[in-house]
């Protein structure tokens, strides 16, 4: 019988109750609550008060059952207007990576403590096995290297 109940309310509502229980219901009204809820009341109250000033040959039992049928579909028609929301929060793959952009332009030929720039820059990347890209290599995002310089 679960599996039955299980199934119509994921016909009806587009997702098992499973997912209900992990996301968070909002709604998303197009104006502020302290606008909608007095407009609710006086709708609900209208046709409540109709059946209570109604005279005649229906008897009570009969105004409740059409004030309760009613006053559920003002309620289905209220919250469908109140937009709700069904809020998860779900974990999506995405691949990271890290850049490691290498300048071989003209400046990196400046001699800096007594060698180029560019045999510093290739001593520390240069092999594949170096100690800075294997300490950049912490995480398992794959590395991407490049390089950039301008010819004229």
């Amino acid at each position: 019988m679960e599996a039955v109940s299980a199934a119509v309310f994921e016909f009806l509502f587009k997702y098992r109750p499973v997912v209900f229980e992990r996301g968070e219901l909002i709604f998303g009204m197009p104006w502020p609550a302290y606008v909608l809820v007095p407009i609710g009341l006086i709708l609900i109250a209208t046709p409540l008060l109709g059946y209570v000033r109604v005279t005649g040959r229906v008897g009570n039992l009969d105004r409740v059952v059409l004030a309760g049928l009613r006053f559920l579909a003002l309620v289905i028609v209220l919250f469908c207007l109140a937009q709700p929301i069904l809020v998860l929060a779900t974990v999506v793959p995405q691949e990271n990576f890290l850049g490691i952009l290498i300048d071989d332009s003209r400046s990196m030929r400046i001699a800096d403590d007594g060698r180029s720039r560019s045999d510093f820059i290739r001593e520390k990347f240069g092999p594949e096995g170096s100690e800075l890209l294997a300490g950049l290599a912490i995480g398992s995002a794959p590395r991407r290297a490049g390089r950039f310089h301008r010819r004229r």
